[in-house]
């Protein structure tokens, strides 16, 4: 009787469907999706997808059903599940993706079916890889003071996929993990927070991609820094012995001194201040010294005095000698008075005539 009644409950359970019939097979569910690509060139790329349990698997491009014959695939049975696993792969060239980048975006998904159904991967897109030539802003140089904040700007040049950005610093690269001086901003401008003389270079802004790299114009930093000046020095002495004279004290241009076309200091180097020192009283000491003086400038004096006489007296006695000299080639002229009758006397000579004589 209770097996009777048992065998019925259990007939009626069943037609009831509290127990439940051999589960169906599940959806496919992707194991692996199909990733964006860039064809480099002429260079074709490859898109895969790989789902389970999965009966059959397609690609479709933009809408449309890709060949069977186009499609590589792998199918495999996995172990811990005993599902069955089918991976396909298929080309895609830069013709096909010519053909439809003009009008709108190349995309492909993979399709996969079982018994229950179907699911769709996501959509894969597909670009033709290319970077400019001219960047949209290069960096400039400056000259910049000591201490001051830095920013060149740099915006890459177009491309697909967008251009990454790096900074050379004298075609090293900047690394601003390392120099926490350096900062590299998310729109690629370089900062540098405090420019230091170790700063002035020549910057690069680098801009690359998968097909090409880029090189900016060089930016050209110079760090200039203005004069300032050192501490002053001391007073000197007065410089004068007995009576009004001066101090002076110094400083330089040197706290920094200029640098790379950097200001000069703004004043004087040198200050003078009058000071006065005190005559001391005269005594025994002070006489003596000032008949020392007096001695030496006589002793002095002396010699100095005949020297100009004698220079003085021989100059003189050289002028009469001159003098004389001159007057020697010039003789005397004595003129003879008239000679009177008397003059005229005949004398006697012997033999009884007579003679006229003149007078010598």
């Amino acid at each position: 009787m209770l097996l009777s009644l048992s065998s019925l409950l259990l007939t009626l359970l069943s037609a009831a469907g509290a127990f439940p019939a051999d589960s169906p097979e599940p959806l496919p569910h992707f194991l692996q999706e199909p990733e964006d690509a860039y064809i480099i060139r002429n260079q074709a790329v490859s898109l895969s997808c790989r789902a389970t349990p999965a009966n059959q698997i397609y690609f479709r491009c933009n809408g449309e059903w890709v060949h069977q014959r186009e499609h590589s695939t792998q199918e495999r049975v996995e172990h811990s599940s005993g599902l069955l696993v089918k991976e396909v792969r298929i080309e895609v060239y830069r013709q096909q993706v010519e053909e439809v980048f003009r009008l709108e975006e190349f995309w492909c998904q993979c399709v996969a079916w079982s018994s229950s159904g179907t699911t769709k991967s996501r959509k894969a897109h597909v670009y033709i890889a290319y970077l400019k030539q001219v960047f949209k802003v290069e960096p400039l140089g400056k000259d910049v003071p000591l201490n001051q904040e830095v920013l060149l700007q740099c915006l890459p040049p177009e491309g697909i996929p967008p251009a990454q950005v790096e900074w050379l610093k004298n075609q090293d690269i900047i690394d601003p993990a390392a120099d926490r001086n350096f900062y590299i901003t998310t729109d690629h401008n370089l900062i540098i927070k405090q420019v230091r003389l170790s700063d002035m270079a020549n910057y690069t802004c680098l801009a690359y991609n998968i097909v090409a790299r880029r090189c900016s114009s060089m930016a050209t930093i110079t760090v200039y820094v203005n004069g300032g000046w050192s501490r002053w020095t001391e007073w000197s002495a007065c410089s004068g012995v007995c009576g009004r004279g001066f101090q002076r004290r110094t400083r330089g241009c040197t706290n920094p001194a200029p640098l790379s076309g950097g200001s000069l200091c703004d004043g004087l180097p040198v200050q003078k201040l009058s000071c006065t020192v005190h005559c001391p009283a005269p005594g025994l000491d002070s006489v003596l010294v000032c008949v020392g003086v007096l001695l030496t400038v006589m002793f002095l004096l002396v010699p100095l005095v005949m020297l100009l006489y004698r220079r003085y007296h021989n100059h003189f006695s050289s002028s009469i000698i001159n003098s004389s000299n001159i007057s020697g080639d010039f003789q005397p002229i004595h003129i003879k008075p008239l000679q009177t009758e008397e003059s005229y006397r005949p004398d006697p000579e012997p033999g009884g005539g007579t003679a006229l004589t003149q007078p010598a």
